[in-house]
C-alpha cells in the first residue's frame, strides 16, 4: 500500500469490541493515523503528519506502548509533554514517547542524551 504521494503507507485497524460477550462490533480502516493521536498531537501545539519519518516513528512506538488501549494515550501525552517541557523539546520522537512509558523520576530527564548515569 501507498500513499497518493507515493510513500509507503501503515494502514490503521480500529476495532469496536463488546466488552461482555467480547464480539466484534465493527470495524475501519483508515490510511491516517488514529483522531486520538492528531488531537493529542494539536494539544501540544503540533502538527502530525504520518509522511514525516520522525512522526511516523512516534506513532508506532505509541501504537506499541498502549497496545491498543486508547485509554492509555491521555496518560501517555501527559508524561510526553512533561518530558518535552523538562528537555525544551519541540518534536515528539520515538525517544521521548518510550521513557514517557516508564515510571519513575529518570524517565523524565532520559529524553536528553547522556543526561544521567545508571547506578
Amino acid at each position: 500500500m501507498v500513499t497518493p504521494a507515493g510513500h509507503p503507507a501503515r494502514p490503521w485497524l480500529t476495532v469496536i469490541e463488546d466488552d461482555h460477550s467480547r464480539a466484534i462490533a465493527g470495524y475501519a480502516v483508515n490510511l491516517g493515523a488514529p483522531s486520538a493521536l492528531q488531537r493529542h498531537w494539536s494539544r501540544l501545539n503540533l502538527t502530525l503528519s504520518a509522511d514525516d519519518f520522525t512522526d511516523a516513528e512516534a506513532i508506532a512506538a505509541v501504537a506499541r506502548i498502549i497496545g491498543g488501549n486508547f485509554r492509555l494515550v491521555q496518560r501517555l501525552f501527559a508524561q510526553v509533554q512533561r518530558i518535552m517541557e523538562i528537555n525544551n523539546l519541540s518534536t515528539i520522537t520515538r525517544e521521548v514517547v518510550g521513557p514517557a512509558a516508564r515510571p519513575g523520576p529518570r524517565a523524565a530527564s532520559a529524553g536528553r542524551r547522556g543526561c544521567w548515569r545508571s547506578p
